[in-house]
């Protein structure tokens, strides 16, 4: 009998590409996965390189410490939409 090999695979998916899924569309052991990858946490925070970034992030971590709560791309596009006055 031959041991079969097993390989790792890894995609990076737009959550927004795999919530359109009906969930029959996906097996439980995908489903699974998806939501333990969701669960963890950044092993390192990510340190910003420049001016920008850095005011970027100190405006992100002021807007959560008030209560805010992160939006989705979708969400993001949505409220981009909005302040331009598209429909």
């Amino acid at each position: 009998m031959s041991k079969t090999e097993l390989v790792s695979v890894t995609a990076r998916v737009p959550a927004e590409d795999i919530a359109g899924i009906p969930r029959g569309g996906l097996s439980a052991f995908i489903r699974a996965a998806i939501a333990e990858k969701r669960a963890r946490k950044h092993p390192t925070p990510r340190k910003p390189r420049s001016r920008l970034g850095k005011l970027l992030l100190e405006a992100r971590e002021e807007y959560l410490a008030s209560g805010g709560t992160p939006l989705s791309w979708a969400e993001v596009r949505a409220e981009v939409a909005r302040r331009r006055g598209d429909r």
